[in-house]
Formats: C-alpha cells, structure tokens, sequence
C-alpha cells in the first residue's frame, strides 16, 4: 500500500481542489493527477468528480474519509522509524548511499557530515547524483540505500518520511538598480533570469509553467545545470533567480544578495528521505534513517 496516495486522497477530500492539494502533500498537479488514477484503479471507484465548484466526492469517498483520516492521524502518533536493538550510529561501518541533486547536497549534506564529525563516525558515505539514476529500477536492484529528495510521483514499494517543505522566493544582487519600488510582476517579468534546470536542462521550468497559467512569459537568459552556482551569479550581474527560499537564505549568507517575495503564487513542495520497503527491517539501515531523520526534520522524534 502507498500510503502517499492515502494522504493525497485526505489532502483532495479537504481542499476539493486537485491544486491545493497536490501542493499541500509535496506533489506537482500532474503527478497527484496521476495518483488519484492509481487510487481510483486500487479502489474501484471514481472517488472524485469534477465539477464547476471543485473536485466533490462520491458517495464511496464519504463512506471511507472518516477511517482513512483515522488511520492517518495514527500513523502519526506512531514514531516514525524504531531502531531494533543492538543499532547504534556511532557503530555503523557498512558505506551508504545516498541519492541527492546539488540541491539536497547544499542544504543537508553538510548537517550530516558535521553531525557525524561530532559522534566520531567514520562512516563511509557515497553520494550519487540524481540525474545518474532511475529511481523506480535503481530501489529495485539495491543500487542504492536512499534517496533524499523531492519525489514528484510516487514509486510503487518506496516508503518515504517527510523533512521539510520548500518555498519559492526570488534573489537578486543588493542594490539592484531595476527594484527601487519592488518588485511588481512587470518588473519581475522585464528582467533577465537565470534558470537552474538540473538533470534534463532547458530553458523553461516550474515558474513559467505558472506563468503560462496566467498567460505571462518570463525571459530566461541564462540556464544553469547547478543551484550551487546560482548565488555566484546572480550576485555579479543584474540576473533574478527563482530558488528555494531555504537554499536562498543560504546563498545570502555568502554573496551579496537581496531577497524578495515572488509576484506570483509559486507552489512549494517537499523534502524527504525515501527506501525501498524491502530494506525495513534492516538493522544497519532502519538505524541510519532514524538517525537521518531526527538530524534533518523540522518536526524530529521526541
């Protein structure tokens, strides 16, 4: 059972809207399309109709919200991860890894190597980059023990825990001449952008995927593989980026950057730790995540 499809169908029955909810459980709109299929074809039922006034739910829906609210709300209670006896970090020797664009790598992989720096761990860590790998076949064949990123679509047999979510805010060089009043959509618009395209490149991504919503067009000028070189950049020219606001706050923390709020609703999404479910009862493994976890999480284990 994926129970991502589980919290979307919550998410859909509270917001009735296929939007809303897909950017309240971390999805693009097409993936959470995508798994009200799966849910529906699992199911047996429409389960949501569209309508004028939203997405309402059939009768079958309304029969199940309240046990899937139920079961959803134990889960939480439950701890996320249980270490079995015997694992310990600090006794770990066997190398891990882990999955991650440069994005993940700025903002978690220096938490972990610190932390474990402190406990004296030598444990073994190998990053793999995102765009190298297939998810869905590299879970299967055990090419890697986890994947902490953003998952766009659910992959049958990957659990997941949740970290944190991403908002999207805007950065530009201090003292931008172009921003003396703000930064109105027009203005937002008559500038140059620099776009960081990880893994397939391009010219265009989320941003004006939403522009094209409300029938506007950005101009992009300069298209990155990387986030890691996004504040360099746009610090020594008159570029505006659209970044996470984590990574943004980051990046102003070592170049001279000013950041705003985008003029547009941008949905954010979010950040987890992903495995296959093959590997829960793997002691070494099962120690790591629960480790991960309460480093990284804005909501840890107590």
């Amino acid at each position: 059972m994926d129970l991502n499809l589980y919290k979307l169908f919550a998410a859909l029955y509270a917001q009735q809207n296929i939007t809303r909810a897909a950017s309240q459980v971390g999805m693009t709109q097409p993936a959470a399309s995508n798994a009200l299929q799966r849910l529906r074809q699992q199911l047996g039922d429409p389960l949501f109709i569209r309508t004028r006034t939203g997405m309402m739910p059939t009768d079958y829906a309304r029969q199940i919200a309240p046990d899937i609210d139920a079961a959803l709300l134990s889960l939480t209670e439950i701890k996320a991860v249980k270490t079995p006896p015997g694992a310990s970090i600090t006794g770990l020797t066997k190398r891990v890894r882990l999955v991650m664009s440069d994005l993940e790598e700025q903002l978690l992989l220096g938490r972990i190597t610190d932390a474990l720096a402190e406990q004296n761990s030598a444990l073994p860590l190998e990053i793999i980059p995102q765009h190298r790998v297939n998810l869905e076949t590299g879970f299967r064949d055990n090419l890697f023990d986890f994947a902490f990123l953003f998952m766009e679509e659910p992959i049958r047999n990957i659990q997941s825990l949740d970290l944190f979510d991403l908002q999207f805010v805007c950065i530009t060089a201090k003292n931008h001449p172009s921003l003396e009043m703000g930064m109105p959509l027009e203005t937002y618009l008559n500038l140059n952008h620099l776009l960081v395209a990880p893994g397939k490149g391009g010219m265009k991504g989320w941003v004006d995927k939403e522009l094209q919503k409300v029938g506007k067009k950005r101009r992009v000028t300069l298209s990155v593989p990387h986030f890691a070189i996004a504040g360099e950049l746009v610090s020594r020219t008159s570029l505006v980026a659209t970044l996470p606001d984590k990574l943004a706050h980051k990046l102003a923390e070592i170049y001279p950057l000013s950041i705003h709020k985008p003029p547009l609703p941008l949905p954010g999404f979010r950040l987890g730790i992903h495995w296959h479910s093959s590997r829960d009862r793997d002691p070494e493994h099962t120690a790591f995540r629960k480790w991960a976890y309460n480093l990284l999480s804005e909501t840890p284990e107590p």
